[in-house]
């Protein structure tokens, strides 16, 4: 069906929402790391002050009362900063002798106040400064698109009529021939014969059903039959491996113990290749695996599982 769009944001929101592996975008790695060292910075400015009220504590821990006990307590910190709201709203109603009294309950409240006032940045600026780090780490570890959804984009987005966008925008990607800056935000695991399959075979597999864009040479495949083809030769790559290594053992079966044990290693390290090449296991998986396979044929090799080989007849009973 014929995308009805109006070229723009509106054409390239559609062609991204078609298929999860064009949800490319910039990640602003630049932009990012300025402003986490900006949030840095602001949190190293309110530690510098922090640890010099720490020291003003400790010089003034004998001339301020409540002072030490605020410093085990942080009910009794808000309580005393709490003190110069109480002595403020009094001092506007008393005059006299009284008022030093208020004013010196006034200034000591004052001083907690400020230790509050700066917790409470802290405490902002921590928040914005460690979402921003997770954030940050989050982008970092999105994979960069392929080279494939890449290429679509590309002849996506620069048309030959000029780019989609306009104005600002027109080098939005600018950095398309080269990706640092981008990541695809399909995060779907697939392994290296389904990307064979796709890269090499990808048109085989083509949706005729789907062709949005009839002016472009972009066409949609078929998913769910790459992963079903790459299964079919998974299972057959897998059954060829080791019927075929117990019918070649089977063939050594009466040869000396070097040739056989040659010929389990020689399909152990071919087992172990295709594994490492088609799939993407893990070391733990490869090892495993092939530790497996390696038994299989020991066994049938030490068992005696093989067909019985031809007799031998001693020369000397030939009349």
């Amino acid at each position: 069906m014929e995308s009805r769009h109006l070229e723009g944001f509106p054409s390239l929101a559609h062609f991204i929402s078609e298929d999860a592996d064009a949800a490319i975008f910039r990640s602003f790695n630049e932009l990012g790391a300025r402003n986490l060292l900006y949030l840095q910075s602001n949190v190293n400015e309110l530690e510098i002050k922090l640890k010099r009220l720490d020291r003003e504590d400790f010089d003034n821990r004998s001339k301020i009362a409540g002072l030490k006990i605020s410093a085990r307590e942080y009910r009794c910190l808000k309580s005393a900063g709490a003190i110069c709201d109480e002595a403020g709203t009094r001092e506007e109603r008393h005059s006299g002798g009284e008022v030093g009294t208020i004013r010196q309950t006034l200034d000591r409240g004052s001083y907690f106040r400020q230790r509050l006032e700066l917790h409470s940045k802290i405490k902002e600026a921590m928040r914005e400064y460690r979402e921003a780090l997770i954030q940050e780490q989050q982008i970092r570890s999105l994979k960069t698109p392929p080279k494939r959804s890449l290429s679509a984009f590309k002849y996506f987005f620069a048309r030959k009529d000029g780019n989609i966008l306009l104005g600002d925008d027109e080098n939005l990607f600018r950095d398309l021939d080269h990706p640092t800056d981008l990541v695809s935000l399909n995060t779907s695991e697939d392994d290296r014969l389904n990307r064979f399959l796709r890269y090499t075979c990808g048109y085989c597999f083509r949706d005729r059903r789907r062709k949005p864009y009839p002016d472009l040479d972009i066409f949609y495949y078929s998913e769910r039959a790459i992963h079903l083809t790459g299964y079919i030769v998974a299972t057959i790559l897998s059954g060829v491996l080791l019927v075929g290594a117990m019918l070649c053992l089977s063939l050594v079966y009466n040869r000396d113990w070097e040739l056989r044990l040659g010929m389990v290693a020689l399909f152990t390290s071919l087992f172990a290749i295709v594994v490492g090449i088609l799939t993407n296991a893990r070391r733990a998986e490869l090892f495993g695996s092939t530790a497996a396979y390696a038994a299989v044929l020991v066994v049938y090799v030490s068992g005696n599982l093989g067909p019985p080989g031809p007799n031998v007849t001693d020369g000397s009973n030939v009349n």
